[in-house]
């Protein structure tokens, strides 16, 4: 019998933490014993502060309470880093990873290293393991940060900092991970080299224990029902409402016009701004959909989001739930009558680099998803998968139209098209075995 490989796994956020970008970590440190891989953990102490990104759950820390061949390190950020010149606000606590990481190496034997970002400080880990040990290091990146226009940089200059710092992280790597298509092709495009690193793209997914029993909404024909009758569009996640800028000080205003990104976008297609007004239109035009729909949001909420939905007079059809744990926002969206996918606009001929986290789980419950996406992965997804009508983000008038489909595809109780196989592989476990095989080559290539 085969005796397990090693894996050492260098995450920052990690159970209790919740939100959508600990669901990759935590589902891999969950599956990959069931591919011959042991898993250690080293993830931030339990923290009692956190910001609007780094929500509490701590029903995600049941998931591994099975696993015997997880164990998990929690280390302390190194107060003696210097804050000039960081890469981030992470970077103390990703040189105490690093730290960890060699103590644990100098008594134990390990495979390979898995480092999954952001924060992207964590290519300081990376840096600092190498100038003790020759293990094969392994770089995910969750987000193609230099590279994506939700990480701008305060001028160009920067920008190319970070951009070089980002090159020189992946090829010196062993094993390079992107989490889309797209930022895959971007890598390419964009690093000299890359193509000829071992490389490979495991997107983000669904775990099928959490879909196992997919109850049907109650089927809602618009035309054939009471007036009170309430068709519910739930969105989960994070919303940037303030992207809008209202009433933005002139300091603010000088730093936003000389930030620079690598992908220009349109920020504003990630709020309820553009839904909101084309409920609006509905209205004018009498349709009953503009009454009779109810939005509901489940993630962290900020003022910038209740006071954009007082001021537009909707406060009667929107309902900020705030975070709740993974658990129960997966019920939610099974029962919903429809599912809202937004996200950022882009240049015409662009594609966009990244897929929301919630993408895959919305494609799991067979829900009629409303997708307000600019073309990209995300786009296809929705696209292929038959219960789905997608729009230009940004645009009120198309975004009314696709409401009016969505009621039409809520009515179709059948779903017959849907490609139950095709989403299949997006499930965590199939996606933890590409991880594995992945692993298995890289360290087979280093002995």
């Amino acid at each position: 019998m085969t005796s397990n490989k090693r894996l050492m796994m260098i995450t920052c956020f990690f159970p209790p933490d919740g939100g959508a970008g600990v669901q990759r970590s935590l589902k891999f440190a969950k599956y990959l014993p069931e591919f011959n891989w042991d898993v250690t953990v080293v993830t931030r102490e339990v923290v009692k502060k956190r910001a609007r990104f780094e929500p509490e759950d701590s029903s995600l820390l049941s998931e591994l309470t099975s696993q015997l061949n997880c164990s998990v390190e929690r280390v302390e950020p190194d107060s003696k880093i210097k804050k000039l010149g960081q890469i981030d606000k992470f970077e103390p606590w990703a040189y105490a990873a690093g730290e960890k990481a060699v103590e644990l190496l100098n008594g134990n034997s390990y495979d390979a290293i898995f480092i999954t970002m952001s924060p992207f400080s964590l290519v300081r880990t990376a840096e600092y393991i190498r100038k003790f040990h020759n293990v094969p290091i392994i770089l995910d990146f969750r987000d193609p940060w230099a590279l994506d226009g939700w990480q701008p940089q305060k001028s160009y200059f920067h920008w190319l900092r970070h951009f070089r710092i980002m090159r020189k992280a992946i090829l010196d790597a062993d094993g390079v991970v992107a989490n889309t298509v797209e930022a895959g092709k971007i890598f390419a495009k964009s690093f000299s080299g890359y193509q000829n690193k071992k490389h490979t793209v495991i997107e983000n997914g669904y775990d099928a224990e959490d879909f196992s029993e997919v109850k049907e909404s109650k089927s809602f024909a618009i035309n054939k029902i009471e007036k009170n009758k309430i068709f519910t569009l739930v969105f989960t996640g994070t919303l940037m409402t303030h992207a809008l800028g209202k009433s933005m000080k002139i300091k603010d205003l000088i730093k936003r016009t000389l930030r620079y990104s690598h992908e220009k976008i349109d920020e504003t297609g990630r709020s309820l701004v553009h839904l909101i007004a084309a409920i609006k239109l509905l209205r004018k035009e009498d349709h009953p959909l503009g009454t009779q729909i109810r939005i509901e949001c489940l993630g962290p909420e900020t003022l910038a989001d209740r006071e954009f939905i007082k001021e537009s007079g909707m406060s009667d059809i929107v309902t900020f739930r705030g975070y709740v744990p993974h658990e129960q926002s997966v019920q939610r969206i099974k029962m919903a009558d429809a599912l809202f996918l937004p996200l950022h606009n882009i240049e015409e001929g662009q594609r966009s680099r990244i897929v929301p986290g919630k993408t895959y789980e919305y494609l799991a419950t067979g829900r009629p998803i409303l997708g307000c996406l600019p073309e990209g992965d995300a786009r296809d997804f929705i696209e292929n998968c038959g219960v789905g009508v997608v729009v230009d983000p940004t645009s009120p008038i198309a975004i009314a139209d696709a409401l009016k489909k969505i009621v039409d595809i809520a009515c179709d109780d059948q779903n017959k098209s849907y490609p139950r196989d095709w989403v299949a592989g997006f499930e965590r476990k199939a996606l933890t075995k590409q991880l594995s095989v992945f692993l298995d080559d890289i360290c087979e290539e280093s002995y």
